[in-house]
């Protein structure tokens, strides 16, 4: 049921599936990378306690250092950090969505959450909290929790900021410059699981307390992100305070079932209608704490917990060099998450997930959550502002390779022929063919074939037989690399000399399609020792 709802074109509730996921990354710290589809990497895991069949799993490797005390951290709140805040007033800040490619709503939590029934998915009230007019983007769900935040009372504080507590969590919404800004969201392990340690099977499963929101799936609220062919950046960027950890040991605790973790997660799903992979998805996350280990690193593996995606969990290690102090500073989390996305998606169609489509330009985000998993009885208080997550498409510029530097091949490499002089000279780049095909590979490409489906290639060809002479252009995409003879055009070529210039349409070419990243130019098929000279290579956004 739960992972339906992520396939179908509806809104996303990947909230109500962060559960499965952390079925495998709350057993292991140094999670295992996965090989196949049916390597056991996910066993490092609790089980899935909410199955009497769940298989409780295997010894993960050993966690890492504590990164907080054994006992319990001071109440006092810390000093709100201002160093990352923008000047006051912000004119943003209660837009549903920025007027830049900013892909994450009300981003300062200042309109409040729908709260939803986690095994429904049901609204069940709306957690208004009035420092932004306006209906909540985010939704919020409390997972195996007694806790009933969404129903308590508001309460204003003197900071202006609003907040939500009971006996086992608490929430607090405050605005710019205010000891709460933006998010803070805390709980009481102790309270939560009755001074008991969370048990695999025995018990229902472990405790979340998870925001989420939709990000391209259609709903109420989607700014709709681009295809992941189509970004040249995805900067992400959030500030994050550890107000309070207590990690509350005692008997009872492993090390490898308890543990609390602060996560944030995406998935990237493909979002095209008339894929046959429509709906599939992988999780692509940021830990911005864990309690075994002071600094996270990366993660990749199979959820073994339900849902069987491939999980990518970057750490927090690419963002931050040094553990949080729990009641001290907090430490800003910034990066370009679009180098590990694109290696996640390839690391997925390589061992066989995601078989629907290895097309780039299917994928998208689609959703994400962000907040609490909790098997310990930690007590854990984080708070978090300036969340962000901001696109750059790629330029449709045209990429031309005009050959007008002497001796600068401009990265490509020439196969079957011999240079008449080293490398280009004069504007051209010549070469005799003794015989065999003669074969121009580019360098990578990296370019979107949506919004270049233009190839042009200035050739001479002087002399060389009539039969063959035959211009083919191949090429090979992201994710599925090799070049093969489907995906390839030709054209007639002149043998008289002279350059001539020829391109391809490849608007409705199969194959043209993600993202390029190849291209082979053989300018004729076979030689007699003549010469040919290329003048110009070009891949063109549409006339």
């Amino acid at each position: 049921m739960l992972s339906a709802i992520v396939c179908r074109p509806r809104r996303i509730h990947s909230v109500l599936l962060a559960q499965l996921v952390l079925l495998t990354c709350l057993g292991a710290v140094a999670c295992t990378e996965a090989s196949t589809p049916g390597a056991d990497a996910g066993d490092a895991s609790p089980g899935d306690a909410g199955s009497e069949d769940a298989d409780a799993g295997t010894t993960p490797p050993p966690p890492g250092p504590d990164s907080g005390p054994t006992d319990a951290a001071s109440d006092a709140r810390p000093p709100v950090d201002t160093g990352t805040e923008p000047p006051f007033p912000d004119p943003n800040r209660c837009l549903a969505y920025e007027p830049t490619n900013q892909l994450i709503g009300d981003r300062h939590f200042q309109r409040g959450f729908i709260d939803v029934e986690p095994t429904t998915s049901a609204e069940r009230t709306t957690m208004v909290a009035g420092l932004c007019p306006g209906a909540p983007i985010w939704q919020i769900a409390f997972g195996n929790s007694p806790s009933t935040l969404y129903a308590q009372p508001r309460e204003t504080l003197p900071s202006g900021a609003v907040q939500w507590s009971d006996s086992y969590a608490h929430l607090a919404v405050g605005p710019q410059r205010s000891a709460e800004a933006d998010f803070v969201l805390g709980m009481n392990g102790r309270a939560l699981y009755g001074g008991a340690y969370y048990v695999p099977r025995a018990m229902q499963g472990w405790v979340f307390h998870l925001a989420q929101q939709q990000i391209s799936i259609p709903g109420d609220y989607s700014s709709g992100s681009p295809a992941i062919s189509s970004l040249r950046g995805l900067d992400f960027s959030v500030f994050g305070q550890l107000i309070a950890a207590s990690q509350n040991r005692g008997a009872g605790y492993d090390p490898d079932v308890h543990a609390a973790q602060y996560l944030i997660y995406f998935t990237v799903q493909n979002q095209n209608g008339s894929s046959p992979g429509f709906g599939d998805y992988l999780w692509f996350g940021v830990t911005l704490y864990d309690d075994r280990t002071p600094v996270p690193g990366l993660s990749v593996l199979q959820d073994r917990g339900g849902t069987e995606r491939l999980i990518y969990n970057l750490g927090a290690a690419p963002f931050v060099s040094r553990a949080f102090t729990p009641g001290g500073p907090g430490m800003v989390f910034a990066g370009d998450l679009l180098p590990g996305m694109r290696d996640a998606l390839r690391r997925a169609w390589a061992n066989g997930f995601l078989t629907g489509s290895n097309d780039l330009s299917d994928y998208r985000i689609g959703g994400m959550n962000i907040g609490w998993e909790a098997s310990g009885l930690n007590d854990v208080e984080m708070r978090v502002k300036d969340l962000s997550l901001v696109y750059e498409r790629r330029p449709s510029a045209p990429v031309v390779f005009g050959f007008d530097t002497d001796g600068d091949r401009e990265g490509w490499t020439l196969t079957n022929g011999t240079e008449t002089a080293a490398g280009p000279r004069d504007g051209s780049w010549g070469f005799t063919v003794p015989g065999a095909t003669p074969m121009l590979e580019s360098p990578e490409l990296a370019i979107e074939a949506a919004t270049h489906p233009v190839v042009r290639v200035v050739v001479a060809n002087d002399g060389n037989p009539a039969p063959s002479s035959i211009l083919k252009v191949y090429w090979d995409r992201f994710g599925d690399e090799g070049l093969r003879e489907a995906w390839s055009r030709s054209a007639t070529v002149s043998n008289g000399g002279g350059f001539q210039t020829i391109e391809f349409d490849m608007s409705s070419t199969p194959g043209w399609v993600g993202e390029i990243r190849h291209l082979r130019v053989d300018p004729i098929l076979a030689g007699d020792g003549h010469s040919v000279a290329i003048d110009e290579i070009a891949i063109l956004p549409a006339p």
